[in-house]
This record gives C-alpha cells, structure tokens and sequence, in this order.
C-alpha cells in the first residue's frame, strides 16, 4: 500500500514539474508567479515523497534532537526535519541566515519551545563544537540525536559534521542527482537523505589497540579520537 502511494505522488509530482517547467523565468513578475506555484503545489508533494521514502534511513526513529547549519536554501533543511521530526531542533547561523529559520518554522511546524539557535561568527570551527557540546549537555547527553550538514558554510558544515562525529551523532545530508541550473533548484523528487559513515567509528576501534600508530599524541589525528573513545566525552584530553 505505502510503494502504491509513493508512485501516486511521483506521478502527480510529475506533472507539476512539467508545468512548472514550462513556466516563463525572465522578469521578476514572471519569476515570483513561477516561484509561487512551485511552493503552493509542487514543494508540498515534494515534502510528501520525502517524508514518506527517506524516514526509514533513519537510525533512530525516535529521534530527540536534531542540529542544522543555516544556509540561504531552507527547503533542504524543512525536508530534513519533516522526515526526522525532531522533539529539539539547533539552528547553527549566520547574520545573513538567521532570517531563513523563520521560513523553516513556518514549513515545518516547528514551535518556538523546541528550537534553540546559535549565531555563528567567522570561520571558527572549534565555536561550533562548542555550541554542539553545550547544547548536548542541555538535552541530556542522550544518544538519539543527529546532525544535517546540508546548509550554511563549508567551514560551518565542517566543524559540525566533526562534532558530530566526536559525539557519537547520526550524521545526515540531503542531495541530489538532478538539478536545474534553471530554476536553480534540484528538480522535485530528485531528493534523498544521505546518511554518511562516523569515521570516528571505524579509527576509534584502531586506535583503542594501538593509538601511537595512528599519531596518538598531542596535536594530531589521534587526539581527537581518544576523545571520543573516553566515557567522558566532554573534555578533549590529550593521551
């Protein structure tokens, strides 16, 4: 029943975007008609087909919190959390983001009681684990929770995805294989959750064995991922 609905949408979907690509671009009356159409009737059936195709990927499907960078495309991001939803979301952004969060709410449901933000200056990655650190103290060190490297910078995208990793986090990206230079987004449908290895997971077994040979010293790879090995993962020390 759930495979029939899936190609219920896929198909509806489909003629939407064949519409919605024949529309006229050009001028900005023209674009915000196109604009318009694509939120009101295609972005709604995207956020379905979504939710209902990658929702299962997940690790955990009570998932308690969930930590986003912010960029300049939310619908990535709403994709995201509509199909892990979340009970506590932490937005990560910039001045120039900040904005977009409004626009996530909006799609998502989300209430002003299970969000969080934090604004993120320049290019300092070790803020940002920071910021992921406190805000899994705040949440209880629980183990159900995931990172979306998706959005913002590549030095926010960075450092979250290695405080992530350093936490034991499921980490996520939502990609494509189809995008429209176009309508400079990726076609409709085309969407789907990535679920990327820790890579922590695999050196953390290696260096319990043997943590000199993979730099286990001050200063080098092998630091941060005794760290992660410890029980206690909120201090970084040295070995």
């Amino acid at each position: 029943m759930k495979s029939n609905n899936i190609g219920l949408i896929e198909k509806e979907l489909k003629n939407l975007v064949d519409h919605w690509l024949a529309m006229p671009g050009g001028p900005s009356e023209e674009q915000k008609k196109t604009e318009k159409y694509y939120f009101e009737k295609i972005f709604p059936l995207t956020l379905k087909l979504f939710q209902q195709k990658e929702r299962p990927k997940l690790q955990y499907q009570d998932l308690y919190g969930l930590i986003l960078t912010v960029g300049t495309s939310p619908e990535p991001l709403i994709l995201s959390i509509s199909a892990c939803r979340p009970e506590r979301v932490l937005f990560l952004h910039t001045q120039e983001t900040e904005p977009y969060i409004d626009v996530i709410m909006e799609h998502t449901g989300l209430k002003i009681s299970q969000i969080d933000k934090r604004k993120v200056e320049g290019v300092d990655s070790l803020s940002i684990y920071r910021m992921a650190l406190e805000i899994w103290e705040s949440w209880g060190r629980r183990k159900n929770i995931a990172v979306d490297i998706t959005g913002g910078t590549k030095s926010m995208t960075g450092g979250l995805a290695m405080a992530g990793a350093l936490m034991g986090f499921q980490l996520l990206y939502v990609a494509t294989d189809d995008f429209i230079p176009e309508r400079r987004r990726p076609r409709p449908g085309s969407e789907y959750l990535v679920t990327l290895p820790n890579p922590y997971e695999v050196f953390g077994t290696i260096q319990r064995s043997s943590p000199r040979r993979f730099g286990g010293r001050p200063g080098t790879l092998g630091a941060p991922l005794v760290c992660h090995v410890h029980l206690d993962r909120s201090l970084c020390r040295q070995p």
